[in-house]
């Protein structure tokens, strides 16, 4: 099966060289949903996908390969843009602390961090250990 969707995806007749770059992704990307699809049904483990649907067999799996195959890359580009936010920051006129929030969004500014050295030794402070 994994064979067989290789070769659509390897005899992509008339394509022009301007689109080349751009449909050939779209088609490895296609290739490559279907061989995650492929393992994780396999595996018993499509509770892990990023994707929300599961399959309930390989033929809807090859099914789903055809029609991502035949949708158009410009599209799919253009709702990954759409969806992907975020705000430009100029990291060289940033400060140093600036810099280090960017890069660990999960902590807040002047907060202690259960789990970290100090957070442990506060804690121990205020239980009398």
């Amino acid at each position: 099966m994994l064979a067989d969707c290789w070769r659509v995806v390897e005899s992509t007749p008339g394509i022009s060289p301007k689109e080349v770059a751009t449909k050939l992704t779209h088609l490895y990307r296609c290739y490559g949903k279907l061989c995650v699809r492929t393992i994780l049904l396999l595996t018993g483990k499509q509770k892990w996908s990023r994707e929300k649907a599961t399959w309930p067999s390989l033929a809807a799996i090859v099914e789903a390969f055809a029609r991502d195959v035949q949708g158009l890359p410009a599209q799919e580009e253009a709702d990954a843009a759409s969806s992907s936010s975020g705000k430009v920051t100029d990291v060289t006129a940033a400060s140093a602390a600036t810099v280090a929030m960017m890069q660990n969004a999960h902590m807040e500014l002047n907060q202690l961090q259960p789990g970290s050295f100090f957070w442990h030794v506060i804690m121990l402070f205020l239980l009398g250990m």
